[in-house]
C-alpha cells in the first residue's frame, strides 16, 4: 500500500467536516461538469509525482505510508545496479533502477524517505520523486491515447517498458491478444521490423512468430494495420489494458474511463481494473485506483 489517506479541504455538505478517504481500494468521485472531478485527479497525481501540496484547490492532503527498514532495506537492494564504466559514484550514493527510470541517489535520503514520507516536505518529495512516482499510472484523455505509440525495444534481456515487457512473455502476449480479439474481432501484433522501436498492429489472423524477421512475419507486419488506422475507442483499450497487464501500477487515476469507448468495451475495462485491483490486493495488501465519472 502507497496511500494510506487521502484528504480533501471539504465535505459531503457546506457544514460537514472536511472528508478523509481512508485506505480504501478504489475511490470513485461522481458529479456534474465543473464540480472539481478532474481537477482533484490532478491534484492526486501530482501530490504522488511530486509531493507538492501547496496551491490545490480540493486535495488538503495525501498520507503515504511507512516502510519498515527491512522493507526498505530490500527495496533499495531489489533496485541498486552497479555503475557504468568510468561512471563517478560518490560516497555514500548508489544508483537505482527501476523499469526507464535510473537515479543516482543518496542512500541514507532515500532509506528515511521511504521509513518517514510524511515528516518533512522535504521527505515526501524524496519518496514521491524517487519511489511513488515509479508506479502511478495516470489515464486522462490524451495520455490514453498515448499508450500505443511506438516504445523503443531497449534491451530485451532486461525489458524496461510495457511493448518489450509483453513482447518477452509469449503466454502474456497470447492473453492479452485473446481479450482484444474478442472485444474487436482482430489480432494484435508487436513489429520489431521498424528500426529499434515495437509498433503496435492489428490483423485478420494471428501473427506468426513476432520474435523474428522471418518471411512470414514480415508479410503479416505488411499486410496488417497499424495501431494509428483504427479508433480512438481501440486504441484507448488496447493501451489501458498493456498497461494494466505489463506495467506495474500501484495508484491507477482514470479520468472518464468510459471516454473513447462504446458501452461494451467500457464494460470490458471494468472487468480488466477489476482484475487488477484483486491481483494487487493479494500481491501488496492494498492498493489505490482513483476514479472520476
Amino acid at each position: 500500500m502507497l496511500i494510506e489517506e487521502i484528504s480533501l479541504k471539504f465535505g459531503a455538505s457546506p457544514d460537514a467536516a472536511p472528508l478523509k478517504l481512508e485506505s480504501p481500494t478504489c475511490t470513485v468521485f461522481v458529479g456534474p461538469n465543473n464540480s472539481g472531478k478532474s481537477l482533484v485527479l490532478r491534484e492526486i497525481v501530482r501530490s504522488c509525482t511530486e509531493g507538492r501540496l501547496g496551491g490545490n484547490s480540493v486535495l488538503n492532503g495525501i498520507r503515504f505510508k511507512s516502510h519498515t527498514n527491512e522493507e526498505a532495506e530490500s527495496i533499495f537492494h531489489a533496485w541498486k545496479v552497479e555503475p557504468k564504466l568510468n561512471e563517478f559514484v560518490p560516497a555514500e550514493h548508489a544508483i537505482l533502477k527501476q523499469g526507464l527510470w535510473r537515479q543516482q541517489v543518496n542512500i541514507s535520503n532515500f532509506m528515511e524517505s521511504l521509513k518517514q514520507p510524511n515528516s518533512s516536505d522535504h521527505q515526501r518529495r524524496q519518496f514521491t520523486n524517487n519511489y511513488v512516482s515509479r508506479f502511478i499510472l495516470n489515464l486522462d484523455g490524451p495520455s490514453r491515447i498515448n499508450l500505443v505509440n511506438a516504445q523503443d525495444r531497449g534491451d530485451l534481456k532486461e525489458p524496461s517498458n510495457s511493448f518489450a515487457r509483453i513482447f518477452t512473455d509469449n503466454s502474456r502476449r497470447a492473453k492479452i491478444r485473446d481479450v482484444l480479439h474478442d472485444a474487436f474481432g482482430l489480432y494484435l501484433g508487436f513489429d520489431m521490423s521498424e528500426a529499434s522501436d515495437l509498433v503496435l498492429r492489428y490483423g485478420e489472423s494471428p501473427p506468426p512468430t513476432e520474435r523474428s524477421v522471418e518471411d512470414e512475419t514480415l508479410e503479416w507486419m505488411r499486410n496488417a494495420r497499424h495501431i494509428n488506422e483504427l479508433s480512438d475507442g481501440v486504441k484507448a483499450f488496447t493501451g489501458i489494458l498493456l498497461e494494466l497487464r505489463a506495467g506495474d501500477p500501484r495508484i491507477i487515476a482514470i479520468d472518464e474511463p468510459e471516454a473513447f469507448l462504446h458501452p461494451a468495451l467500457a464494460f470490458k475495462l471494468g472487468k480488466e481494473i477489476a482484475k487488477r485491483l484483486t491481483m494487487l490486493a493479494n500481491t501488496f495488501s492494498s492498493q489505490r485506483i482513483v476514479l472520476s465519472f
